[in-house]
């Protein structure tokens, strides 16, 4: 290609890209989770609840509910935020997960908007925007601690539901760290679209070493071990998260569930790669060194 057409080249490719662009403007997003219809339901309701057979300990806490919420356009206008606001505060011993909204409705003329819920066994966010250039963001977490007898287990399961108008074959992780001695052993179990910047959900299962009520409470003397959690899960978002109390002693322990998404994505698209590509190229041309324009005298 000639070098002097190269300009025009890119110009016309942008323009192109810009029509794309314009034509496939709006875009949307989702993360939810489902609760199975049989999972938590062999926890009393309440500390002081009497103790149903089957029973395999209690709720310590209610439930507990915050969500994160931005949006606005890339000129500044209409941005928004509403970050961490608590939708339950621990102190509704429904069950999960609650019930409660967000939202950040749309603008007259345009569709930018974000949205969070929990229900009765069901949570998630959603959001819109009306150009590529538009910012959105949405999480959502519940969080509730239960007191596990002895030598018994429970599970959090259900199915995570991802959608997006750029949607992506969904991965599974599962992973287990020490973060101090209070909360000894913690499980994260993920479902997520790895081309999205922040799309996914996630289950988690803090074990505590001591009775979150009491401050003053010695420490039980625990320590991680490798059959503290058992956990499945599959593509088509199927999650199952089990916690194990080996012990002769009561487990303190909580479940946290977090859905979360935004219309970033991890990796350039491939228009936006070629276009990186093409500037670094024609910046690198531009500074190339200049050889010396004096020729040899002819002989």
């Amino acid at each position: 290609m000639n070098i002097h057409a190269l300009p025009r080249f890119v110009g016309l490719l942008l323009a192109g890209l810009g029509l794309a662009g314009i034509a496939h403007a709006e875009e949307y997003g989702s993360a939810s989770f489902t609760l199975d219809p049989l999972s938590l339901t062999s926890l009393a309701p309440t500390p002081d609840a009497p103790r149903l057979p089957g029973s395999v300990g209690t709720w310590w806490t209610g439930n507990w509910v915050n969500s994160s919420l931005s949006s606005g356009h890339a000129n500044g206008d209409n941005v928004r935020h509403d970050i961490q606001y608590p939708i339950q505060n621990g102190l509704d011993f429904s069950p999960p997960f609650g019930v409660g909204v967000r939202q950040q409705p749309p603008l007259p003329g345009s569709v930018l908007s974000t949205e969070a819920h929990s229900g009765p066994s069901h949570l998630g966010v959603s959001w819109r925007t009306d150009l590529p250039t538009d910012t959105a963001d949405t999480e959502i977490t519940w969080y509730r601690a239960f007191k596990l007898d002895p030598y018994a287990s429970l599970t959090l399961s259900g199915i995570a539901t991802l959608t997006r108008s750029d949607y992506h074959p969904l991965t599974t992780d599962f992973r287990t760290d020490t973060v101090n001695d209070e909360y000894y052993h913690v499980a994260t179990l993920s479902v997520r679209d790895e081309q999205a910047y922040r799309h996914e959900v996630s289950l988690q299962a803090w074990m505590l070493n001591r009775d979150p009520f009491h401050n003053d409470a010695g420490s039980q003397g625990r320590v991680a071990s490798p059959d503290d959690f058992t956990y499945s899960a599959d593509s088509f978002g199927v999650m199952s998260l089990t916690v194990h109390n080996n012990s002769a002693l009561p487990l303190f322990a909580a479940f946290e569930l977090i859905a979360l998404s935004n219309p970033m994505a991890a990796v350039p698209e491939p228009a936006a790669a070629l276009l990186m590509a093409l500037g670094i190229g024609w910046v690198g041309w531009r500074r190339r060194p200049r050889g010396s324009s004096t020729r040899a005298p002819a002989a």
